[in-house]
């Protein structure tokens, strides 16, 4: 009797399992149909606004855990006479927790303007972790990796070894969006030094952003500015180290107003990059700073010593100590309709 009764719990226990198995391939393949419906429903309707939005070759895989959406070579996103061409793309979840979304692209990228101009990249990895808040569409927290990326700007190309960076909402101002960069060997152009640059600071109002309304954000440039703060930031290019931390300005004309506290080591040995501005900045700065930082306040940037300034930007002129001014920001090519 014990041995029937035994016999019987496990097929029962069985059946059970063989169920569990059969309802959850239901709830599966329930699921990825519809994100494949949905992604079709998304692609008419960016047809019916004059927009751009194909997944070339999709597929959705990842049974039995994951819902993933794979697209291929001449997939397409665009809008407005501009238009991004990737590789391929896939983006993961599980179907447990839809509210975390893994990307990764493939090269290369290539952006296409309206006027006709375009921006090639290409790279050996390309990848994005997003928490997403599903009540609304909007992202909570994105987060993206690139490795040898090579942008291709026509003239030149910028490269660099590695490119981080990440968006999320302020946690004590919700309207304001956070935001952190770091390259590791960044080089702005053939033949130069690789620089490590990081920046961490805030956007106000710049929140709107991860509810994918851009809009917004341009109609604040538009009618008042958009202030940046920005919290620290580093540049390190040979012996050379930049720490600055202040606030920035960007004012619909496209110009910068500011305030920028800097602390720099080891510039007694050179200035790089200054002489691709003005051939002749780099001897003007180099005196100026020489001059300057010899009664100026010491500090510590990453463990060297260094010499603390101030920096006013007005109308994009820069000015250390608010003196006059040693060089000038290109302004922004801004157009609002």
């Amino acid at each position: 009797m014990a041995a029937r009764s035994g016999t019987r719990r496990f097929k029962l226990l069985l059946v059970g399992v063989l169920f569990a198995i059969v309802a959850w391939s239901v709830i599966w393949f329930v699921a990825a149909t519809i994100v494949d419906r949905q992604i079709a429903r998304a692609e008419r309707m960016a047809l019916d606004r004059d927009a751009i939005l194909i997944c070339a070759e999709r597929r959705v895989t990842g049974y039995p855990f994951r819902v993933i959406v794979q697209c291929g070579d001449g997939t397409k996103i665009g809008a407005n006479g501009r238009k991004l061409a990737l590789g391929g793309i896939r983006v993961a979840a599980q179907v447990y927790n839809p509210a975390h979304l893994i990307a990764e692209v493939d090269s290369p990228a290539r952006m296409h303007f309206a006027n006709g101009a375009e921006i090639d990249s290409t790279f050996d990895l390309a990848h994005a972790s997003a928490q997403i808040d599903l009540s609304n569409g909007s992202f909570k927290q994105l987060i993206t990796e690139i490795v040898d990326v090579v942008i291709d700007l026509g003239p030149t190309e910028v490269a660099a070894a590695e490119l981080d960076m990440s968006v999320r909402r302020n946690p004590e101002v919700p309207e304001d969006l956070d935001f952190a960069m770091k390259m590791r060997g960044a080089v702005p152009s053939e033949g130069l030094e690789p620089s490590d640059i990081s920046v961490r600071g805030r956007i106000s109002g710049g929140a709107v952003l991860l509810k994918g309304r851009p809009e917004q954000l341009i109609r604040t440039l538009a009618r008042q500015g958009l202030p940046f703060v920005i919290e620290a930031a580093s540049v390190e290019c040979g012996d050379m180290m930049v720490g600055l931390s202040g606030t920035l300005e960007l004012r619909p004309d496209g110009l910068v107003d500011g305030q920028l506290d800097v602390a720099v080591a080891g510039y007694e040995m050179g200035l790089p990059y200054v002489n691709l501005i003005n051939p002749k900045t780099e001897t003007v700065l180099s005196g100026l700073l020489t001059n300057f930082f010899a009664n100026a306040p010491t500090t510590m940037v990453s463990g060297r010593e260094a010499r603390m300034m101030s920096i006013t930007i007005e109308d994009s002129r820069i000015k250390p100590g608010g003196w006059l001014p040693v060089a000038t920001l290109p302004p922004l090519p801004l157009r609002f309709r």
